[in-house]
């Protein structure tokens, strides 16, 4: 197993109902294992461990009560791919031991994340445990934020700002959806006062380890003391002692050099300077601009900072419209981003933190300007994109070759080959979207014939999900007799490539049988009347 892949720990246990013990477990965790071992090329990345081998304080070593219970180590070559595929054996696994009275679950560890499936697990509940693996995979360690938003101050000098507490908890709550941020900890705080907001700070990043993800959020005033200094205000922060009262860059910054974590995110809401103006977040600016990137830039790598504007601007606040508070125009774009999904650029289910700044910037640029600084070696991965669009895979050329066909025979048995093609790679989601996307354009074939059996194919199997079955549980269905003969002009499929998919065999059904027999009864009539014909004949 290479150690440059993070292994994907599955354990067995009773799922619910008599207790099993670990003889039965481990005679399931070993049918699984042989399972996974079975898809070429996995034989060397699946393996078997004790509870020693797994990750450090994992959670799930406390369910490993039984002496000599074992558990599964899987390291997949390719992500997208293995994971999903991976998720379909376990899932098939427990449904069928569940239909048999035998209740399992499983754990599954990837670095401190764990997921856990269960018999009534649902298919799309099942495709956002596959993204989550996806990204811890990746991201092995803790997932922490820190979300500060400060909209009340008890100096008069300081408007109370709309935006910031409904920011903050919206922004909170997108981390914390287990299909979005997917992050372990989230720690929200509004309208705190300054011993506080700092005292969370340097809790926030100490005692972290390398792997872990920090990201800081916050909103309110920013503002500029008269020394130079960027100051984030805290609720009692006052005009007359603004650096005693308000968290000081110095402080934050020294808070981030100090930790272990090398993949941290700031992001910050506020005013970085500029002139005073109705619906700016500063009503009082001491000073000039001030650039926010430069107080927070590091020697080092993993680190990444992301500003509402640049420094001569001003961050423009929520409003509010019948009663109710709008959130700021950089924050509703950073959680839109994150919420919908439409910041996944390259549409492969994760968001990271420059794709993020490019939605928010292509969006917002014409009324202020976000900033980006990231200093980042590979990278870092704030969301999962929860409506992510299934890229189809590229189906084998004789298959794109009979879909193309101008020959109806040929098409029509193109869907009996995209149907075994389909069953053949049950699990692998890029290869379903890419059978129902062909299955989709049949459909709508000049052809009644092809269209009617792609509708039958494409109902039978795609439309079931809706009904909670898996693809491919559905029993094959007899050929056409169209279908047998496009198997008959096409080229025997190569029994050394399994990949290869080849029409099934024809059977003949119970009306079929009836035909035939009807068939030799009407020939015997004929040939007993014939002789009767010839023997009248005869006597004359």
């Amino acid at each position: 197993m290479s150690e440059n892949q993070t292994p994907i720990f599955i354990v067995l246990s009773r799922d619910q109902g008599p207790s099993l013990n670990a003889g039965e477990l481990n005679a399931f965790t070993r049918e699984l294992g042989e399972l996974l071992k079975k898809k070429p090329g996995n034989e060397e990345y699946v393996r078997y461990i004790d509870k020693s081998a797994l990750p450090q304080n994992a959670k799930v070593a406390d369910l490993l009560l039984y002496a000599g219970q074992i558990g599964l180590a899987v390291a997949p070559t390719v992500m997208e791919i293995a994971t999903p595929w991976v998720l379909n054996q376990i899932d098939m696994l427990l449904k069928r031991l569940s239909q048999k009275g035998t209740s399992v679950g499983a754990k599954i560890i990837v670095g401190n994340h764990e997921e856990i499936i269960t018999p009534a697990t649902k298919e799309v509940e099942m495709d956002a445990v596959s993204e989550r693996i996806s990204l811890f995979s990746r991201s092995p360690g803790n997932r922490y934020a820190l979300v500060i938003g400060t909209s009340n101050y008890l100096d008069e000098n300081f408007r109370s700002l709309n935006s910031p507490s409904v920011d903050a908890q919206r922004f909170a709550s997108v981390l914390q959806n287990a299909d979005i941020g997917a992050f372990t900890h989230v720690e929200l705080m509004l309208d705190k006062n300054k011993h506080e907001i700092e005292q969370a700070i340097e809790q926030f990043y100490d005692n972290k380890q390398r792997d872990d993800l920090l990201l800081l959020y916050y909103s309110g005033h920013g503002i500029k003391s008269s020394d130079g200094k960027l100051l984030l205000t805290a609720s009692n922060t006052t005009y007359k002692a603004l650096r005693a009262t308000s968290v000081q860059d110095r402080f934050v910054k020294e808070s981030m050099n100090n930790s272990a974590s090398e993949r941290q995110i700031l992001i910050l809401d506020c005013c970085f300077g500029g002139a005073i103006v109705e619906g700016a977040k500063s009503d009082n600016i001491v000073g000039q601009s001030v650039d926010a990137l430069a107080y927070f830039q590091s020697m080092g790598h993993g680190r990444a900072i992301i500003a509402a504007s640049d420094r001569m601007q001003y961050a423009i606040d929520g409003t509010n419209i019948q009663g109710k508070i709008e959130n700021s125009l950089f924050t509703r774009h950073l959680i839109e981003g994150l919420e919908k999904g439409d910041a996944d650029r390259d549409n492969d289910g994760r968001i990271d933190i420059r794709e993020l700044y490019d939605y928010i910037y292509k969006n917002i640029r014409h009324k202020q300007t976000p900033v980006l600084d990231a200093q980042l070696e590979g990278e870092i991965v704030v969301g999962i994109n929860p409506k992510r669009k299934i890229k189809p895979a590229e189906l084998p050329e004789d298959i794109k070759n009979a879909i193309r066909s101008k020959d109806v025979v040929s098409r029509i048995g193109a869907v009996s080959v995209l149907e075994q093609y389909l069953i053949e790679n049950h699990g692998i989601r890029t290869v379903e979207e890419a059978v129902r996307v062909s299955l989709q354009k049949l459909m709508k074939d000049d052809s009644k014939r092809v269209s009617s059996v792609a509708a039958s194919v494409y109902n039978k199997h795609f439309s079931s999900l809706e009904s909670g079955r898996t693809i491919g549980e559905s029993n094959q269905t007899p050929l056409a007799k169209d279908q047998i003969k496009y198997q008959e002009r096409t080229a025997p499929a190569d029994s050394s490539n399994p990949s290869t998919p080849s029409p099934p065999k024809k059977r003949m059904g119970v009306m079929g049988v009836f035909g035939l027999l009807g068939a030799i009864v009407i020939v015997l009539v004929v040939l007993f009347c014939l002789c009767n014909f010839m023997l009248t004949l005869s006597t004359y």
